[in-house]
């Protein structure tokens, strides 16, 4: 098993972009909460494992991404080599802003528990466990991590809640953000 390098949020940062890939589909570099992940609008995060400098492995696969640099020493685009056919991304001229972990009081979070109804759709449970805010439809259950007032990005996926709060400082409702925009009400 190849050992993981450690980095700085500062060294990892250089890497965030927005990237196209061969087949035309773009795909996300971002740092979040100390940790690069991988994904596509909407999609499943994967972490980036550093291994030697510009070296990453995607997750617990097979695949690894090297970054190529330009002669001036800047990221430029990265080439992902597994089990199949090698795939380039190309590096575009857009900017990934960091996301950072806001420390909340359990007060604060449980604000936020109970269900919240999707018109139409299914009902959206919001739960603590252990310290931390979950999100869960079904069997499927994300955490979900504050990143400012009454805003959470979820852990393993490229979704973002925005919670809505009266002049009483009740949650009422929340925004669900994930290619689109759904409104739920507090149940």
């Amino acid at each position: 098993m190849t050992k993981e390098l450690m980095m700085t949020a500062a060294q990892l940062t250089i890497y965030q972009g927005v990237y196209t890939l061969d087949n035309g589909e773009e795909y996300r570099i971002r740092l979040e909460d100390g940790y690069l992940v991988y994904y596509n609008a909407g999609g499943t995060k994967t972490r980036l494992v550093p291994t030697a400098n510009d070296q990453f492995i995607l997750g617990n696969s097979l695949n690894t991404l090297s970054f190529k640099r330009t002669k001036q020493g800047k990221v430029a685009d990265f080439i992902i080599k597994g089990t199949g056919i090698a795939s380039n991304g190309y590096r575009k001229n857009v900017k990934i802003s960091l996301q950072s972990k806001m420390e909340m009081s359990l007060q604060m979070l449980q604000r936020y528990v109970g269900g919240y109804q999707f018109q139409p759709g299914p009902v959206f449970e919001v739960i603590l466990e252990n310290n931390k805010l979950y999100g869960q439809v079904g069997h499927d259950k994300k955490e979900l991590v504050p990143y400012a007032e009454h805003k959470f990005f979820a852990r393993d996926l490229d979704a973002s809640l925005i919670f809505q709060v009266n002049s009483k400082g009740s949650v009422i409702g929340l925004t669900k953000i994930q290619n689109g925009e759904m409104t739920a009400t507090k149940l």
